[in-house]
């Protein structure tokens, strides 16, 4: 005997994966696609065994420039002097792909080259510089698309990947324009009264620093999958803004779980993989494992970010309301 049934129809809610269960099933996919860790893992090899553009050329120019004001301590010229010494300009091209050399600093990892172009002029680094970037985010871009594929269940052909590479990276750049022209707009009014007021000797740049660190911080909550969002949703910059807003909107807790995670292992996979470096030989399979725990990360990112989307799009159901005569 059947029990009659209400007059409403049936409604399957689908379950959504926790961040725990989000970030294994990232990493079964990856153990499918080994070869994705080839990517970061040349990265970092580039940046171990290739030379160094060195930043001297401008540190010593600015520190001719500075060294005759009596407001700059000698603190600040030996800082200057450290970071002309250090940096190399090419670990710009990891700023959209988290690699263990720029986690941990190639000075500290054995075998390290010491080859370094310092013949450069000083003005000639700053485009340089500003190229590096735009082909960094360019990488890193590229490797997202390329994990999306994996995220998608689809295979990668070259003529697909191609085009969708070039419009995402794109529409990176756009996006990053759109955060720098929104960032400006703040900044300019917040500079301008923070000068007024130092005039009638009132200061509130630690009140306006203070402000600005809080925004940042959920500007970067709030903006975690934008990046997800032009890969997945093959979003424009401002559309992928209001779908990363909207998705951590709708699943706060759980975004929040997600970004902790993926900072602790950000941060404590160099650390923990740090032994590997104290001889040569160890040092590709640092290379290998930090690949493969950051690749899991950007993973369980777009997963998170695809089954939360998904739900954005479902249209809400009709409630169905009682008439009485």
């Amino acid at each position: 005997m059947a029990w009659p049934r209400s007059g409403r129809n049936d409604v399957v809610v689908e379950q959504t994966p926790g961040v725990i269960e989000t970030v294994g099933t990232a990493f079964v996919l990856l153990n499918k696609r080994p070869y994705l860790l080839i990517p970061p893992v040349l990265l970092d090899l580039f940046l171990w065994l290739g030379a160094r553009l060195s930043l001297k050329p401008l540190t010593d120019t600015l520190v001719g420039w500075v060294q005759g004001s009596s407001s700059v301590d000698t603190a600040t010229i030996d800082q200057l002097h450290s970071l002309g010494k250090s940096f190399n300009l090419f670990e710009l091209l990891a700023i959209s792909m988290p690699t263990f050399v720029t986690q941990i600093g190639a000075d500290a990892i054995a075998g390290a080259s010491h080859t370094t172009i310092d013949w450069l002029q000083w003005w000639a680094l700053l485009p340089v510089g500003f190229g590096l970037v735009l082909i960094g985010l360019a990488i890193g871009m590229a490797y997202l698309t390329l994990l999306g594929y994996l995220v998608r269940g689809e295979g990668v052909t070259i003529a697909p990947y191609s085009a969708a590479m070039i419009k995402n990276v794109l529409r990176t750049y756009a996006y990053y324009l759109l955060l720098l022209g929104l960032a400006l707009l703040i900044l300019f009014p917040l500079v301008l009264l923070s000068g007024a007021l130092l005039i009638f000797g009132i200061g509130i740049v630690p009140i306006i620093t203070l402000v600005l660190a809080f925004a940042a911080m959920w500007a970067y909550v709030l903006l975690y999958f934008a990046q997800d969002a032009i890969v997945m949703s093959q979003a424009g910059p401002a559309r992928a803004i209001y779908l990363s807003y909207n998705v951590v909107r709708s699943n706060f807790w759980p975004c929040i779980g997600l970004i902790v995670v993926s900072l602790i292992l950000q941060i404590g996979a160099p650390l923990a993989l740090v032994a590997f470096t104290h001889t040569t030989f160890g040092v590709p399979l640092a290379f290998i494992l930090h690949a493969y725990i950051l690749t899991g990360v950007a993973v369980a990112a777009l997963l998170f970010y695809r089954d939360r989307a998904h739900k954005l799009r479902v249209p809400r159901l009709p409630v169905a309301s009682d008439h009485t005569s």
